[in-house]
């Protein structure tokens, strides 16, 4: 199997509620309880409701953010796993201080991941091998007056609004500096269906192998 190292997986959702639907304050007051340190100290307003943006709290190497604007819960961390755990932690934790069920108030899910693999074959030549078909390349050449190639791959769903609730961006390239070993794979995967999100998260390792696998072919 290919080696994979996670940079980063970010899971959030988004409410469609016209507020923040809790009380930041008091789920920060909550999070020492279960193992989250502080790392911004909320001030206590009277008569307002609390907003905010960032980084609240971090248990281990698991950040836990809120955006009282986007109205966006996030777990982001470097394993699939790790992240999807937290974040199905905190949307009981919510679920039970609270009584807000998000699942019935979400418009999406996402998860943004970065990752690099470790290829069997170069993937410098893997790009040019198969983007050699792509015959818009000779007339873009033509155009520019130079040669042209591709440095990666952008995969996305066929004729879909980037701007709707569901909606996947891969961008696969040749690592910037380790071209010749290593493959810079980025995923922005986003359903308004919580189940097909997190289920892309629990299979992200084995997703990752199977595109480079079909790219090795």
């Amino acid at each position: 199997m290919n080696s994979i190292s996670f940079r980063l997986v970010h899971l959030s959702v988004s409410y469609n509620t016209a507020l923040f639907p809790f009380d930041i304050l008091e789920l920060s007051r909550m999070l020492p309880s279960v193992g989250y340190v502080i790392l911004q100290e909320l001030p206590v307003q009277f008569g307002a409701r609390l907003g905010m943006s960032g980084v609240l709290a971090k248990k281990g190497d698991t950040a836990l953010s809120l955006n009282s604007e986007r109205y966006t819960v996030t777990t982001q961390t470097q394993e699939p796993n790790a992240a999807l755990e937290e974040f199905e932690f905190i949307e009981r934790l919510i679920e039970e201080e609270f009584g807000f069920r998000g699942e019935e108030h979400a418009s999406f899910y996402e998860v943004i991941s970065e990752a690099t693999v470790r290829t069997k074959k170069n993937p410098l030549l893997m790009v040019e091998e198969h983007s050699r078909s792509i015959s818009l390349l000779g007339r873009l050449s033509k155009a520019l007056g130079h040669p042209v190639g591709v440095f990666g791959f952008r995969l996305v769903p066929p004729g879909a609004d980037p701007n709707r609730p569901d909606w996947f961006d891969i961008r696969i390239e040749p690592e910037v500096l380790n071209c010749t070993r290593r493959l810079s794979i980025s995923i922005i995967f986003r359903n308004h269906e919580r189940p097909k999100v997190l289920q892309f998260v629990r299979t992200l390792p084995q997703v990752l192998t199977n595109l480079v696998a079909e790219l090795e072919e």
